[in-house]
């Protein structure tokens, strides 16, 4: 019996493995999601203006590197900050 289960799972394996063979390939992108996340460099201090100079230099310096993305983080859910 044990060996049966042994031949069984082989074959299922090798089964699998085949068909995954035969399956065409997702690409790969070519970067992650980039982006600046402003709790790194501020916390919950950022303001407008300080948010505004950082998307004009990432526009200007990391967007033909493949950055797309400028995030306001924690503290935007808060009263009062």
């Amino acid at each position: 019996m044990r060996r049966l289960v042994s031949i069984v799972s082989l074959t299922f394996l090798l089964s699998l493995t085949a068909l995954l063979a035969q399956s065409p390939q997702v690409p790969l992108v070519a970067t992650p999601p980039m982006g600046w996340n402003s709790w790194d460099s501020y916390s919950l201090t950022i303001t407008e203006p300080q948010f505004k100079d950082n998307v004009q230099w990432l526009d200007k310096h990391l967007k033909s590197f493949g950055w797309q993305y400028v995030v306001i983080d924690e503290g935007w859910y808060l009263r009062g900050c």
